[in-house]
C-alpha cells in the first residue's frame, strides 16, 4: 500500500495589519519634525489681509500728506473777526429788524468757524481710523502667513 506522509499542519497566515514591517530608521536616529507644505492657496488669505492693510496704510499716509487740515487760521482769530465784525454790524442798526439781521450775520460768522473746527477734527479722526486698522490687517495677514507657513500637518 502506498503509505501516506503526515503532511505539518498548516500555520494561519497573518493579515496584512498584523505582518511587522521593520522600521526604516533606526531607533536611536532622532527624528526630524516635518513642516508644513509651501503650497501658495495656504498664503492666499493672510496675503489677501495683509495688502488690504498695507492699501489703507497708504492710503491713510497720502491722505496726510495731500491734505493738510482745512482749519484756515486760528480758531480764535476767526472768532475775533465774526466779533468785530458783529461789534460793527451792531453800531449801525437803528431797529429790532436791522439787529435781528447783523445777529443772523454773527450766527453764520460762529457756525463757519464751527465748521472748520469740526472739519479739522473729523479729518484727524479719519486719518487715525485708517492708519490703526491699516496696521491691525498687516499684523493680522502676516500672522496667518506665518501660521500657514510653520504649521505641522
Amino acid at each position: 500500500m502506498i503509505e501516506q506522509t503526515p503532511t505539518p499542519p498548516q500555520q494561519p497566515t497573518p493579515a496584512p495589519s498584523q505582518t511587522l514591517k521593520p522600521p526604516l530608521v533606526s531607533p536611536n536616529e532622532p527624528q526630524i519634525p516635518k513642516r508644513g507644505g509651501s503650497s501658495p492657496v495656504k498664503f492666499i488669505p493672510g496675503l489677501f489681509v495683509l495688502l488690504i492693510g498695507v492699501f489703507l496704510l497708504i492710503f491713510g499716509i497720502v491722505s496726510s500728506t495731500s491734505n493738510p487740515p482745512s482749519l484756515k487760521g486760528d480758531t480764535s482769530s476767526q472768532l475775533a473777526t465774526a466779533e468785530s465784525t458783529y461789534d460793527a454790524n451792531a453800531l449801525d442798526t437803528d431797529s429790532a429788524m436791522q439787529q435781528q439781521v447783523a445777529v443772523g450775520w454773527y450766527t453764520n460768522d460762529l457756525l463757519i468757524v464751527l465748521n472748520n473746527a469740526t472739519a479739522n477734527s473729523t479729518q484727524k479722526t479719519t486719518l487715525s481710523v485708517y492708519l490703526s486698522i491699516g496696521l491691525l490687517l498687516v499684523a493680522l495677514g502676516g500672522y496667518l502667513m506665518l501660521s500657514k507657513l510653520l504649521a505641522k500637518e
